[in-house]
Order: structure tokens, then sequence, then C-alpha cells
């Protein structure tokens, strides 16, 4: 799951204060056809709406259901989440000199996007 959260996040560009607040009414589909979120950042209260593409759509289906109140994802605490991350990034031996958290994955290429 720690996994599926953070190449959600690389893809969609939101935080994790802003995944873990994420809900279902949050997934819109517009007059174009496509399906969004549309969100009010928790940092910045401004409205970010981003448009949800093959593999974060696959992702939210994979965890539907799972979480509660609505949420779209069982989001687990941020230091459980880094813990896991830094533990996965040491397996793969990936990033060497750096220390992965969750925050990383908001500043992947998929936001240059």
């Amino acid at each position: 799951m720690v996994k599926d959260l953070f190449v959600f996040s690389c893809f969609m560009g939101l935080s994790y204060s802003d995944i873990e607040g994420l809900k279902n009414t949050n997934l819109q589909e517009f007059f174009d056809g496509n399906q969004w979120i549309i969100v009010r950042r928790i940092k910045t209260a401004t409205s970010s709406p981003v448009m949800l593409l093959d593999i974060p759509k696959m992702i939210i289906e994979k965890y539907a259901g799972f979480a509660k109140d609505g949420k779209v994802f069982p989001v687990p605490s941020n230091s459980s989440i880094n813990d896991r991350l830094n533990t996965i990034s040491q397996q793969i031996d990936c990033l060497k000199d750096k220390k992965v958290t969750f925050h990383l994955a908001r500043h992947s290429f998929a936001t240059l996007f």
C-alpha cells in the first residue's frame, strides 16, 4: 500500500495530507468525459483540479471499500509511510545518499506536466 500511495502521489502531485483527506466525493466526472480529483489543498487552501490518469485510477480501484468515512484510501501515518519507504529504497538500492520520504513524490517527474 505504501508503494501504491507513493506512486499515486508521483502521478497526481498531491501531498500526504491531501491524499489522507481525499474523499470519494472529490472524484468527479467532468463534461470532457474524464474523471478529475477536485480538492482544496490543505497547505495553501487553493482549489486543485487534477485529471485522473490510468495508473492512479487503478490504484483507487485497488483500494475501493477499504477506507472509512468516505475516504479513498486507508492511509497509514506519515512516519510509518516514511519508515517503509526508506526500507523499500534500501532493498532496491535506490538513492543511497538521500533519505526517501513521501514528500519526495511531490517533486517527481510527473508533477512537471
